[in-house]
């Protein structure tokens, strides 16, 4: 169906509709971006904090998220075109009090009640390009953020730069009253006036109309996805500016520059990705746009110079708009008056902006202004994978989506939680080294082949000990269940015994057996030795006594029996208790080469430590984790296939 509404040529009155909106769409972007530029330049001017510019960008959103659902339906019951000429008004004349303020906060209230004004004529326009977009074809999808954003990324910071240089504040913002009440009057000419049709049926409360909106599932991601990319544009485009001019330390010139590769950046995607995904399913579109997304805000976090911080906003350009694409082309196909369905999904936009602002303002207190598109991505991938598994469940399918969510989620925010605190400067540097400096420390110790030999040699400790104290552990599990004389002579021996801490008993076996390889063999053994002989121990004596008197009826030899009954049957706690056993001798083992070893991954992190390289200390902290959990994965895969027989 997609595929006719492609290739069919427009009729003239659409061709007309198109050019004549795109039109306004570009000025309307213009005049936006060039107020959004000099309202910041006009702030910073009179002396607004990082923290004040992020609340005055913010107000203009919180206008326009308090009043774009009612203007949704306001606009379908008295039509887009009488709407958008009488909500033109308030932003010309709040533009010509502007420069009149001097004060951050009667800055911010303009801009509040400007964005009190901007939803009636954003939903106007969504809702009759949404109305017109099955005719158009959906590939143009983007054109009207397109149209918008060559306005505000192009022409309008490019207007705001010069004629603030050129002209000053004050008619700046003449221009740009000006500019909105010219919009006003040309929509007049081709934006349709008549009301949408009342559905059919009992007359329903908007409220509710609201709930059945977000009920459905497209319409509700589309929304909730809307507002998370709103939030990560919002932290671009409130502190762009501030970014380049305090912290990159650039000129106003470069600072205007980042702003508009934002806006190519976002204009070439938004023209031209809707034919070349066209092809690719939504969950490839959606993977897409997340990648690029993630790859942007990293750069963008870590960027210390004009190009590395304009390729950050060109690839989290690109992921927005493909995003901004496949909410558009699902929006357009439901039957819902197009205005209602536009003014949801503004709202959810103009919430996000918020936000976004907000939220960066916020965190300008604590952390670095660039440590917030950090923090950002770890919600992006939850936001992802949230939308995945809710589609694979609908699927019948979510256990893949749990896993990766259980897993990606927390360690991805607890790595924007470790870079933001280690460039906030509340721990010192020597205390708390950054994600990047433990990675080149391990890049480091492995090109010089130190880091594989300490590694080798305490998996090598581990495989003998682990493999002797099992073997011990469970042949002597076995004869305490089924011998009376192992359990009368030797269990209670036992039960002291494995209460002992094996770390009070380090400095025993160094007297004994010095600091050779015998002790972290020994030390390994005693902690895997008590915990899988008690595991085989209770899996043995749960075995039914009648399945014994099956083996005793069929004449079963000793060694035929624990073949084929005891250990079978046995299984299930063994291997639990090697699980268990895996855990604390890996434990015991790098605990004991920080007390007694020459080498090792213990005595690499011990001598960090006494060098205070933390980058060293915490690659061998995050190297002993992963490794952990890697050995113990392995055993649950081997439970897996031992265990096929069970039912689940």
């Amino acid at each position: 169906m997609n595929t006719v509404v492609l290739a069919r040529r427009p009729a003239s009155g659409t061709v007309r509709f198109l050019l004549s909106f795109v039109l306004l769409a570009v000025v309307s972007g213009a005049t936006i971006g060039m107020a959004k530029l000099v309202t910041t330049l006009y702030a910073l001017h009179v002396g607004a904090s990082a923290a004040q510019v992020g609340i005055i960008s913010a107000m203009e959103s919180l206008g326009m998220a308090l009043l774009t659902l009612p203007a949704g339906f306001l606009i379908a019951r008295f039509g887009a075109r009488r709407v958008y000429g009488l909500a033109s008004i308030g932003p010309l004349l709040l533009n010509l009090v502007l420069p009149l303020t001097e004060a951050w906060y009667w800055i911010a209230l303009t801009q509040l009640l400007i964005g009190l004004c901007i939803p009636f004529r954003v939903v106007s326009m969504n809702s009759a390009f949404l109305d017109q977009l099955p005719r158009i074809g959906v590939a143009k999808a983007g054109w009207y953020r397109a149209a918008l954003s060559v306005g505000m990324g192009l022409a309008g910071p490019f207007a705001a730069n010069a004629l603030s240089s050129l002209l000053g504040y004050g008619w700046s913002f003449v221009l740009v009253a000006a500019s909105f009440g010219a919009m006003g009057v040309f929509a007049q000419t081709f934006l349709p006036d008549e009301p949408a049709p009342a559905a059919g049926g009992a007359r329903t409360t908007a409220l509710r109309e609201i709930r059945a909106m977000l009920a459905n599932v497209e319409i509700g991601e589309s929304c909730l996805v809307e507002f998370v990319s709103a939030a990560v544009r919002a932290l671009y485009g409130a502190f762009v500016v501030v970014i380049a001019l305090q912290v990159l330390h650039l000129d106003r010139g470069d600072a205007v520059q980042l702003v508009m590769i934002d806006g190519v950046a976002s204009v070439a995607a938004l023209l031209g990705l809707g034919y070349l995904v066209r092809g690719l399913t939504s969950g490839q579109r959606y993977g897409a746009s997340v990648a690029l997304a993630v790859a942007g805000l990293a750069v963008l976090g870590l960027a210390d110079g004009f190009w590395p911080f304009a390729l950050g906003a060109v690839l989290l350009g690109a992921g927005c708009a493909l995003i901004h694409l496949i909410n558009m082309e699902q929006l357009s196909r439901h039957p819902v008056a197009k205005s209602k369905i536009s003014s949801l999904f503004n709202t959810a936009s103009m919430a996000g902006f918020f936000a976004g602002a907000m939220a960066g303002s916020a965190l300008s207190h604590w952390i670095a202004l660039q440590q917030a598109f950090l923090l950002a991505i770890p919600v992006v991938i939850a936001l992802a994978l949230f939308c995945r598994r809710r589609q694979l469940a609908r699927a019948g399918d979510a256990d893949t989506t749990r896993v990766a969510l259980s897993a990606l989620v927390p360690a991805a925010l607890l790595l924007a939680g470790w870079e933001a605190l280690a460039r906030s400067g509340w721990v010192p540097p020597q205390m708390l080294p950054t994600p990047q400096a433990v990675w080149q420390a391990g890049v480091d110790l492995w090109d010089n082949g130190e880091l594989q030999q300490h590694l080798q040699l305490s998996l090598v400790r581990l495989g003998g000990g682990f493999t002797a104290g099992a073997a011990a552990g469970i042949a002597f599990g076995i004869a305490l269940a089924l011998s009376r004389n192992v359990r009368d002579y030797c269990g209670t021996l036992f039960e002291i015994l494995r209460h002992l801490p094996t770390v009070a008993l380090i400095p025993v076996f160094i007297l004994f057996f010095g600091v050779g390889e015998t002790l972290k063999i020994l030390v390994v053994a005693k902690g895997v030795f008590f915990t899988v002989a008690l595991a085989v121990r209770d899996g043995v004596l749960n075995i039914p006594g009648a399945w014994f008197e099956v083996g005793a009826m069929y004449r079963l030899r000793p060694v035929r029996l624990l073949r084929s009954l005891v250990l079978p049957a046995a299984t299930p706690a063994l291997l639990t208790g090697l699980r268990v056993g895996l855990a604390r001798s890996w434990m015991l083992l790098v605990l004991t080469e920080e007390i007694a070893a020459e080498q090792g991954l213990g005595q690499l992190m011990e001598f960090g430590r006494q060098m205070f390289r933390m980058d060293q200390v915490m690659l061998c902290i995050v190297l002993t984790a992963l490794i952990g959990y890697a050995l113990d994965r392995l055993l649950q895969l081997a439970e897996r296939r031992l265990l096929a027989w069970r039912p689940a």
